[in-house]
């Protein structure tokens, strides 16, 4: 495992990143997604199924003894959902739909109306 400051990893999903591929190698990337998808419907305002998702992430690896950790992040999430999505490394449609939510509404074209 990874060593990091308890300051380092206070608002960083780095940290996280690391405590799923030791608890579930092979499950990390599908709960990384997970973790991703809650950060951007929580950027999007869905904050009810933001925490579910979130929250099943963090259940399955609460018993690493990371209660203070998980709880600072989750505390943190709030105007730092798409930076936290990225650096839990999810996959690359995740990505994208996370560069379009930074990037904000597509516009339609007035011909198109």
């Amino acid at each position: 495992m990874m060593n990091f400051l308890f300051e380092e990893r206070d608002c960083s999903a780095l940290y996280l990143q690391q405590i799923l591929q030791d608890c579930h190698p092979t499950r990390c990337q599908m709960l990384a997604d997970m973790f991703a998808m809650g950060c951007l419907l929580h950027y999007q305002g869905e904050r009810s199924a933001a925490s579910i998702l979130i929250g099943q992430v963090f259940d399955s690896v609460r018993s690493t003894g990371e209660r203070e950790y998980l709880s600072t992040l989750m505390d943190s999430i709030s105007g730092n959902e798409l930076r936290l999505a990225f650096e839990i490394a999810p996959s690359m449609e995740l990505k994208e739909l996370c560069n379009r939510a930074r990037q904000g509404p597509v516009r339609e074209a007035a011909c198109a109306r």
